[in-house]
C-alpha cells in the first residue's frame, strides 16, 4: 500500500514529519498498521466529514488539504485549514461527537483510519504509542498558534503567516473562507490583499 511508501517531505512544526516518521517504522509494525488504513481520493469540496458520521476518523494529508468548518445560524465559519503531512484527529472524544464538518480545499489524497482501529494498533507497539503522543502533541500546538495568532497579530500578519504555511494550496481557497479563518469580513481581506 502506498502508506508505506509515501513520498511527502514536508515537515510539521518542531521538524517532526508524520510521514517519515511511518516509513521509519520496522516492516512488521508499518504492515500491522497497513491493515487499517485506507488511502481515499476526494474531489474538491468533498465532505469528508460532518457531525452525524458513525464512526470517529483519524486523517492523514498526503496530497492537497482540507478545511475545518461548522455551521452558526447557517453561516459556515471557518475554524481551521490542514495541508499535507498534517494529522486532523478527532476532538471530544470521550464526550460529545465533533460538531463541524471537514471539506477538501482542492483534489486530495488522504489516509484514513479509524479511531478505534489505531487505538487497537497502538496497544500492540511503543512505536504508534509514541506516532499517537507525537500527533496530539501537533494537534496541541497548532490549536495554542491559532489561539495566539489572534491574541498577539493582526489580520495582515494572519493572512501572511497562512501564505507562508502553504502558498500552492492557499490560492485554491475561496476567499470567503479565508476571511472566516482570519475573522474578518470579504471587503477587509479585499484591502490586506490590496496592500500587499
Amino acid at each position: 500500500m502506498t502508506w508505506l511508501n509515501s513520498n511527502s517531505q514536508k515537515l510539521s512544526s518542531n521538524n517532526f514529519s508524520i510521514g517519515d516518521y511511518i516509513r521509519s517504522l520496522p516492516l512488521e509494525e508499518k504492515s500491522y498498521l497497513d491493515h487499517f488504513v485506507n488511502e481515499k481520493k476526494f474531489r474538491k469540496k468533498e465532505i469528508i466529514h460532518s457531525p452525524n458520521e458513525s464512526s470517529l476518523k483519524i486523517f492523514y494529508i498526503v496530497e492537497g488539504g482540507v478545511r475545518k468548518f461548522k455551521y452558526k445560524e447557517d453561516k459556515e465559519i471557518t475554524l481551521d485549514f490542514f495541508f499535507e503531512d498534517e494529522v486532523i484527529i478527532p476532538v471530544n472524544t470521550h464526550r460529545l461527537r465533533p460538531d463541524y464538518y471537514l471539506q477538501t480545499i482542492q483534489d486530495s489524497v488522504l489516509y484514513q483510519i479509524a479511531l478505534d482501529n489505531f487505538e487497537r494498533a497502538k496497544k500492540a507497539s511503543q512505536k504508534l504509542q509514541f506516532l499517537d503522543s507525537r500527533v496530539v502533541e501537533l494537534a496541541y500546538e497548532q490549536a495554542l498558534s491559532r489561539l495566539e495568532d489572534f491574541q498577539f497579530l493582526n489580520a495582515t500578519e494572519r493572512y501572511l503567516k497562512l501564505m507562508k504555511k502553504s502558498p500552492r494550496i492557499v490560492k485554491h481557497i475561496q476567499l470567503q473562507h479565508i476571511a472566516s479563518y482570519l475573522g474578518i469580513n470579504n471587503a477587509s481581506l479585499s484591502k490586506i490583499r490590496a496592500k500587499l
